[in-house]
């Protein structure tokens, strides 16, 4: 008779995070994605990125949904929630891509997280009044018609 254990193993998060980060960096070295800083965990792994135009990268290479954080001190922190193409063995790895964003950049439409409402007085050529300044990604509104002009 041999003995067995009745409980398997919990699970290395050591393994999980280096399995990650494996399976991040083949994505990101087969698409050419950038990613300065790569931070893996055993849930997901975070890419820090320098600039705003390298998140629409990540989107464009893998789908995803971005969500801004809260501005504090004229920045706020874009997040894409993605993952990895499916494994060999059916599974995927949670990536999290960060770009700090500060107010008044330029963002593409597509990253612009749902129900942001993004168009200038610039962008359209008047028929929308900013609340702050036409230089900057939001926060503005219609402005009502004119009234008629009796002749």
């Amino acid at each position: 008779m041999s003995a067995q254990p009745i409980e398997s193993n919990p699970p290395d998060p050591f393994g999980a995070m280096s399995d990650n980060r494996l399976a991040v960096q083949s994505v990101i070295d087969r698409l050419g994605l950038p990613a300065p800083t790569l931070v893996a965990r055993p849930e997901s792994v975070h890419i820090t990125l320098a600039d705003v135009d390298d998140l629409g990268r990540w989107m464009y290479a893998l789908g995803g949904d971005v969500r801004r954080g809260v501005e504090i001190s004229g920045a706020s922190l874009w997040t894409l929630h993605t993952q990895t193409p499916v494994r060999p063995d059916g599974s995927t790895v949670q990536i999290r891509a960060h770009v700090p964003v500060v107010s008044g950049e330029d963002v593409l439409a597509e990253l612009r997280p749902v129900g942001d409402v993004r168009y200038c007085a610039a962008d359209l050529g008047g028929g929308y009044t900013c609340r702050r300044h036409s230089s900057h990604i939001g926060d503005c509104e219609p402005t009502p018609d004119p009234p008629a002009v009796a002749l």
